[in-house]
């Protein structure tokens, strides 16, 4: 797996105030039993760059953990909104909002610490990273980030360099890879596919 040392994970308050999260992985439990769990972990071997994975439902676990707090696997509904934003939810949806939701950090020992924020930052290796946001109370629509979303007090030159585009990779129905690239690198690769004729 990823060194945790190698991952920063910052809960974001109403204030824009970050501060450091011990945590593994994000779960929404909403009221009906469904969830979602958002995580970075990877194994040092795999493959693809660093990213996160939403679960509809939990990330599978050992059988004692599996026994003591059950869930079943849910499907994703995953709309795009932009290149650096995405809203997932777990299907059926139905009347879910995420205002009776709860929000918890998990540990590598499958501890549950409540969060109190709006969203949490997950910085990654290669200075790629994430905002998962549930502000949104009225759906129960996650939004997911690439870089940090966009907050009122920022420049517009601040804005673009904490901005990074999205790239998705389903891997089953209630698994998705999200992936995020800086804008300067997307600008990069197109320029050397295509490039420009004066």
């Amino acid at each position: 797996m990823t060194d945790d040392n190698s991952v920063n994970v910052l809960a974001v308050d109403v204030r824009g105030q970050l501060s450091r999260v011990p945590a593994a992985s994000l779960l929404i439990e909403f009221s009906n039993g469904q969830s979602l769990e958002f995580t970075w972990r990877q194994h040092a071997d795999d493959p693809r760059p660093p990213s996160i994975q939403v679960w509809g439902g939990r990330v599978p676990r050992d059988e004692a953990s599996e026994r003591e707090r059950p869930v079943r696997p849910y499907g994703l509904s995953i709309v795009p909104c932009a290149s650096n934003l995405v809203t997932v939810q777990p299907r059926p949806a139905g009347e879910l909002s995420l205002a009776s939701a709860n929000v918890y950090a998990v540990d590598d020992n499958d501890r549950y610490v409540a969060i109190v924020a709006e969203s949490l930052v997950v910085e990654l290796v290669g200075g790629r990273s994430f905002e998962i946001a549930w502000k949104n109370e009225q759906t129960a629509s996650v939004a997911i980030y690439g870089g940090r979303m966009a907050r009122k007090e920022w420049l517009f030159s601040e804005v673009q360099l904490r901005t990074q585009a999205l790239a998705i990779f389903p891997l089953a129905g209630n698994v998705v890879h999200v992936h995020s690239f800086a804008l300067q690198e997307l600008e990069s690769t197109t320029e050397r596919r295509h490039p420009r004729f004066e």
